[in-house]
């Protein structure tokens, strides 16, 4: 990614989030009435087109 400012490489992997704080903040942001409302209709979508084959 690049150095810091000691002139050490800098890897995705030195900043990126780990598995526990993802799903700490998914846990925190995504309610199962949001999840719905997105998903649900996409996957009924989805097996309307299939129908349509």
């Amino acid at each position: 990614m690049g150095k810091d400012q000691d002139g050490n490489d800098v890897y995705l992997k030195d900043i990126w989030f780990d598995d526990e704080e993802v799903d700490a903040i998914v846990a925190s942001a995504v309610k199962p009435v949001q999840f719905n409302a997105v998903y649900i209709p996409m996957f009924d979508e989805a097996k309307k087109i299939r129908a349509k084959r």
